[in-house]
Order: structure tokens, then sequence, then C-alpha cells
């Protein structure tokens, strides 16, 4: 189902140019959309939503629709995508960005053959907690035998979560329904345990859509169709529903707005000045609806977190119907929401399909500026934000495939779409592209537990080495940000275990995207021995070459984190020439490794050397290839 809300902008009766940066669809021959992004500190964006499709761009198993997750960065490319589903019907609605990383999914279940087999019943709340690479750390199912659905999810001051959504409930985790859908919220730790939950509601249906935390607690935005039991007073139909929490859950007080028609809020953000913004849709013109425009409008309210009083309100649209659906703050302060419109004239000052997607960002004294966008078919945006280079990124969903989206690759019937525009009246200077990174875990090549590990860039032409990032000792996680050069390594150091190298070569097609390179180190073990890379000897000499150099300074690296190792450097040579001769060069080319790592302050007592000539060779010799293989410097693990 669609949801129907956006929102709208007069400004002198003009719009202005809109430069499209990029824009793709995603999807199959099914309905595929997006609910709701976050940015991600690397520059890229966590999508979630709903796919039905398995052809396309989608290659899932499942069945029926699935919770779906995308990394876009910042050219509109899929970097990599996750399904949650089982036999039937998951559908993902919100999304938070943590801490570590990672991201909070809240959706809904019908299935028992998801990864979580705890299902209550009808529908539940489904929410799925991933790492920053997409793997699962918990996923729950939270409900009672009816039909409960998970609208919203927030990541928390102290490392929690606030989801809810509605309940049909009366069983399970419900003690008692009050009545219709009740307004449901739950307050979950880190590992998804409950610590405490609220249903409120009267005899009708009532919907918690959003939330918010401000310094004392939580706000709750929601609708309302009842007036009675909880709900203090109905002011028609269907009224915007504010319930304030404090940390431990306890009902502050609640409040209704509205007039006397359908009132419905989708989206709330905290204000520079600590106030509470809240985004809907109104058909209302009474109450505390003060400027109508038309059908269905953009209904935007403000209000004090600490007691509800209303501080500012306004509406935008036309004479037909819109429908806000996010809102979020400029980091200039001003507000940008997004929804869709199907009106010609008012507010809207472009129209080109059925409905429109419409962004406007306006403050409390004008709008600044309103678009609409779209094709002949229906289109919307559900979600809307700045992204740090100053151009704003909307996602949301599209049928067209003519008009603002002529030259769109679509894959037929609904799919997902992300857009990504200029500011019309004060555009950045420069396009900001999302930098290449490379990411992966780092775990213990044995028992495969994640490691604290630290990472280094060096730049091969010249030696220069930097610590590009830490490994986090919970997830494993690392993420490095490459500079624009082709030659570069890597190097992975963790206490009580052997380094290892990466060389990096990077394809076009790979820049300004994410790398994966997933390392598993190996712990000491008296008698390991490692091969040295590129290091490098003239043809006959001892003498090592200038390439030699950084892959040294990882071993003295390696020797000054893991202060007790002792090593024998091992030296070996082809199978052409004199053995005689060839022994005494391997020894010769050992003893060089060891001045050199000497000379940057490694003890003598905790190096030995070894040659061993052409007596060992990894490999049968046939070419230059195979012979050079054979030519290499190790070192063994002697003590530690």
């Amino acid at each position: 189902m669609y949801r129907f809300f956006l929102i709208f902008i007069f400004f002198n009766s003009f719009t202005y140019a809109q430069q499209i940066l990029w824009q793709q669809t995603f999807g199959g021959s099914q309905t595929d959309q997006a609910a709701a992004f976050v940015n991600t500190n690397d520059g890229c964006y966590g999508v979630i939503g709903t796919t039905r499709s398995k052809d396309g761009d989608l290659d899932r198993d499942g069945y029926d629709s699935d919770m779906w997750f995308c990394k876009i960065n910042s050219k509109g490319m899929v970097l990599w995508q996750k399904y949650f589903g089982g036999r039937f019907n998951e559908e993902g609605t919100a999304i938070d960005y943590s801490k570590d990383g990672g991201f909070l999914l809240v959706g809904s279940s019908e299935s028992k053959d998801t990864v979580v087999k705890d299902n209550h019943g009808k529908k539940d709340i489904y929410v799925v907690r991933i790492d920053a690479l997409g793997t699962i750390l918990w996923a729950k199912c939270y409900g009672g035998t009816g039909n409960d659905q998970g609208l919203f999810g927030i990541c928390t001051k102290d490392g929690g979560y606030l989801i809810g959504g509605s309940t049909g409930s009366n069983d399970g985790l419900i003690k008692k329904n009050q009545g219709g859908t009740d307004f449901w919220v739950l307050k979950l730790n880190y590992k998804g345990d409950i610590q405490w939950q609220s249903n409120l509601g009267g005899m009708s249906n009532e919907t918690a859509n959003c939330a918010v935390e401000v310094n004392d607690g939580f706000l709750v935005i929601g609708s309302t169709d009842s007036d009675n039991k909880d709900i203090p007073k109905n002011r028609g139909k269907t009224d915007y529903l504010v319930t304030k929490y404090d940390k431990n859950g306890k009902i502050l007080w609640i409040q209704t707005y509205g007039g006397e028609s359908f009132d419905e809020p989708h989206s709330v953000v905290l204000t520079p000045q600590n106030t509470v913004m809240i985004a809907g849709t109104s058909f209302s013109k009474s109450g505390d609806i003060k400027f109508h425009k038309g059908g269905g409008d953009f209904w935007l309210l403000e209000i004090d977190p600490r007691d509800g009083k209303i501080l500012w309100t306004n509406n935008y649209g036309g004479s037909g119907d819109e429908g806000a659906n996010m809102i979020s703050v400029g980091y200039d302060g001003n507000f940008l929401v997004c929804g869709m419109t199907n009106s010609l004239d008012g507010d809207v000052k472009g129209h080109n399909g059925v409905y429109d997607a419409w962004v406007i960002k306006f403050n409390k004294k004008n709008i600044i500026w309103t678009k609409s966008l779209g094709g002949k078919n229906n289109d919307s945006f559900t979600a809307v934000r700045e992204v740090p280079s100053g151009d704003y990124v909307a996602v949301g969903f599209t049928e067209s495939n003519d008009g603002t989206l002529a030259l769109t690759d679509r894959k037929g019937g609904v799919d997902l779409w992300i857009i990504s525009t200029r500011d019309p009246i004060n555009p950045p200077q420069a396009i900001s592209l999302t930098p290449t990174t490379i990411t992966g875990y780092i775990r213990d090549k044995d028992t495969k537990k994640f490691l604290p590990a630290e990472v280094y860039l060096m730049d091969e032409t010249n030696g220069s080495k930097y610590k590009a990032g830490t490994s986090n000792p919970e997830t494993g996680i690392y993420q490095i940000i490459l500079p624009d050069t082709h030659k570069m390594s890597i190097g992975f150091f963790s206490l009580g275990y052997i380094f290892k190298t990466h060389y990096i070569k990077i394809d076009e097609f790979q820049r300004y995207s994410e790398i994966r390179l997933d390392i598993e180190l190996e712990k000491l073990k008296i008698g390991t021995v490692t091969k040295l890379n590129n290091i490098e000897f003239d043809i006959g000499l001892a003498s090592l070459r200038p390439e030699s150099f950084p892959e040294l300074d990882r071993l003295v690296q390696f020797l000054q984190i893991n202060k007790t190792v002792r090593v024998r450097i091992n030296g070996h040579t082809d199978g052409t020439g004199q053995p005689e001769t060839k022994q005494k060069l391997s020894e010769l080319r050992a003893m060089e490794v060891k001045v050199y790592l000497m000379k940057k302050g490694i003890a003598p007592n905790r190096l030995e050397i070894k040659g061993y000539g052409m007596s060992k060779p990894l490999v049968e010799e046939v070419d230059e290839e195979t012979r050079q293989k054979n030519r290499r410097v190790e070192f063994e693990i002697i003590s530690f």
C-alpha cells in the first residue's frame, strides 16, 4: 500500500529550476519501494523498503514480500543489498543508524520461517539489527495473536532502541487491548530485550507512527479515531495523537491535535531550538488547522516538548490532495518535507502525472523553494535529507518512465527510486563523491572470533605510512578511506598475531565505491613461517632495493607490537647456478634483512638468520615466474 503524504511550498508564485545530479531506480517486475533512509558516516546511504520482485535487480529466494535493505553510494550505485523474510509477507518501514555503524531495521512479519522463529500470530512487529556489513546481530518479533505492525524505530542515547506501531492483539505481549488497534510503544535494550512497553487507546483505532527523543524522555506521535478511555479529546474523525513518556516509560501527558476531518502525522523532527516539528496530512478546515488549501494538505505543527503547547502551524498544498511522508532539518536550520501531490495550483508549481513526488524547503516565515518530480503515473518521495555535500537526496517509489524519469532504467511494476538534487538557490560549489573505502571483518583464522586490530596504510611509492583505522573489537569491522592513488598497501596488526599485508589494486569502476576485504590473522605459534612480500635484491647481489622497505617496515612494526617475539630470517634462492654460491647468497640476503631491522631499533638478540640456498624450493622451476617464487625471504617464529 502506498503511503499517501507530501508537502508544499509557496514562493512568489514561481519555483526555481532543480538540478538533478543523478537518479536511479531499482527493482523487478513487481512492487519494490523505499520507505526511509539514513546517511552513513562513509558518505553512502542505508535504504530500507519492501520488495515483491525476484527478477531484475533482485535475486532473492523469498516467497511473498521481504524487508529489503540497500547500501547505496553517492553516485547511486547499490554496493550491496540484503533481504529479510520468510514464506509470507515481510515489509520494511523504518531505519536508524547506530553508533557502531550498523543499522536498526523495523517493519512487520507474517512468517515463522525467517531468521526468527517466534512469530506470535498473524502479523508481528519485526526488528532486525545488522552490523555495517549486513550481518544479522539479532532479529526478533514482538506481538500477540492479532495483527501488530512496526512503523518506527529510533536508536536511543542509552544504546537501546525505541520502536512502535500498532497492535490488534489482546494476548502475548499485550496485557489488555483498549479496543480496535492500540498505539503501541516498546523500549528495548541493545540486545532487543524489552525494558518497558505501553499500549494505549480508546474503543476505535490508534497507531504510533514516529518518535523523537528529548532531554527528559520521548515524544511518540501517532493518530487516533477514539474519544474515550486513554484519549483525552477527539477533534474530528482522525487526530494527531502525541504521548510523552519519561525514560522509564511513565506517561507524562497525552494530547490530540486536529480539526473536523482526517488528520494523520507521519514524521517528527527535533528542531535546532529543541522544539518538535510534526509533519503529516490534514483534510480538516477547522480546529487547529488555520490555513487549509483544499483537499488533503501537508500539515506542519510545531509543539513545545515540555507540555505539548502549539507554537506554530501551517498548511502547504493546492486544491487537490497532498500527503507529507517525512520531515528533516537541513544544515542551515531550515526544514525539508517530502511526499506526493496531485494538485495543479496553490503552492504546487508543476505537475507531471497522476501523483507527483513533491519536496519543499521552508522556514516558519516562508517557503524557500518547492519542486514536483515524476512522470505520468504515480510517484512519491517517502524520505528526504540534506547530505554532507550540501545537496539533497530523496527516496520513494515510481511507476513512471517519462517526465523526470525519462532517462532512467525502469525495471517494471513499481520501482524503488532514489534521486540527488542541488539546492536551486544556494548550490554547493563542488560535487562531493563517496570516498573509495575498504571494509570487512578482522578475525582469528582458527576460532573465527573478531579481533581488535590496527590498520595502517602505506604509500608504496615513497614509503610514507599512517594509521588508517582500528577494528571494532565487538563486531570485528574495520573501514579505511583510500587516498586517490593506485600504489598503496595495507598492513593489519593485532597483539599476539602475525601481521598480514594486502596490496591494493583499484580498478576504475571501483573508485568512489566500497570494496569488501575480510582478513584472518594467524595466532603466534613457534615454527610458523611467513613469506615477506616484495623483498627485492639486485641480481646476484645481497643489497636490498628500496621496494623492499615498506614490507620490512611492517615487520619492524610487528616486532614493536609483540615485544617478546624472536624471529629467524630465512633466505632462499632459485635453483640455477652453483649450490655453494647460492647458499652464501641466501645467507648474505638474510643478514641484509637483519641489519635493516637492527637499524630500525630491533635488538640483535631478537633476530637470527639462516640461509637455505636452493635446498627448499616452493615450486618446480619451469620458467622465470616459477624461479621468482623460489627467490624469497621469510621470517620464522622461534619464541614469544
